[in-house]
């Protein structure tokens, strides 16, 4: 596939991890019921973010592919990266997810969820309340939902 996509000019379609569950089902549904729609939705979606790399790259502008949420301009982040970026582990903003600290803003096709970039602040903010007066989930919600 990605011989003919760049023997006609298209960059390779690159199948991100996160979408890999989708892409096999589509190539099974195309395979066993003809239906090949999917299957070319997934692909031009993994063609263009390439393209979008390579536009990048030639103006000198990070290649990784934006993922777009609400806001255009704003780059979601996955939880390792907003874990790295907050100074916590995975296992500790999952938690906190759960408990409703923490808002997903996205999540992909595959349920991996995405973070809006203002939770690195946020989850620095959970930290330093709970190193300072040592609150309990429940009274962190009020605090955290207390207009400012």
């Amino acid at each position: 596939m990605n011989l003919i996509l760049i023997i006609n000019s298209y960059p390779m379609a690159i199948i991100r991890n996160e979408d890999r569950t989708e892409y096999i089902d589509a190539v099974n549904q195309g395979h066993t019921k003809g239906e090949l729609e999917p299957y070319y939705s997934i692909i031009e979606d993994a063609v263009e973010r390439s393209l979008d790399g390579y536009l990048n790259a030639a103006q000198r502008k990070p290649v990784i592919p934006v993922l777009m949420g609400k806001d255009k301009d704003i780059k979601l982040l996955k939880i390792g990266e907003l874990a790295k970026a907050a100074g916590e582990t995975k296992a500790t903003i999952r938690f906190w997810t759960e408990e409703g600290l923490l808002q997903v803003a996205k999540s992909t096709k595959s349920g991996y969820a995405l973070y809006d970039p203002k939770m690195i602040d946020k989850a620095k903010e959970i930290r330093q309340l709970q190193k300072t007066e040592r609150l309990s989930i429940a009274e962190l919600k009020k605090r955290l939902n207390k207009p400012t």
